[in-house]
């Protein structure tokens, strides 16, 4: 997929370059992305709670991989993330999730969320484990359930309902 930019996430480095023995001016020659996955953890659940699907589908690798401890309800993908969203807020239109973290693991990665986990993003990889809560008063519906997101490259890649 294609990742999100914005000027908030990048880091641009300035080093001196010479021109000429006389002349001394700062060149831009690194600019790379700096998104920790705390944030955007935090940006994608803002982006659930606004209940905005397309700013939400931003932070989902195209391939994102969903788990629940019944199989059955396992999916995968960005196309089908829009339709459980966009239905969600439908039913739940006053939808509000929370969460707290529990852990954070970091390691290579060599998982981006095909079913079969043999894909490979080439960058760390963080889990990020928490308790979360969704809440929707309009449907008078309140669970909470730990989670575990895998965060790769800026994105989310693979959630699991623990």
């Amino acid at each position: 997929g294609i990742p999100r930019w914005d000027r908030s996430m990048m880091k641009i480095k300035l080093f001196t370059c010479f021109v000429s023995h006389s002349l001394i001016f700062q060149c831009v020659v690194v600019v790379r992305r700096m998104t920790s996955s705390s944030s955007v953890l935090s940006e994608y659940y803002a982006a659930m709670n606004a209940h905005d699907v397309d700013k939400a589908l931003t932070f989902l690798h195209p391939k994102v991989l969903v788990t629940f401890p019944e199989e059955k309800r396992n999916w995968q993908g960005a196309a089908v993330a829009h339709e459980k969203f966009s239905g969600m807020f439908i039913s739940m239109p006053s939808f509000i999730g929370t969460y707290d973290i529990l852990s954070v693991d970091a390691e290579d990665a060599n998982i981006i969320g095909n079913a079969d986990g043999t894909s490979s993003c080439g960058l760390s990889e963080e889990r990020i484990t928490v308790a979360c809560r969704f809440q929707c008063a309009t449907s008078s519906s309140d669970s909470a359930r730990n989670m575990t997101y895998h965060i790769c490259g800026g994105l989310i890649t693979q959630i699991h309902h623990l």
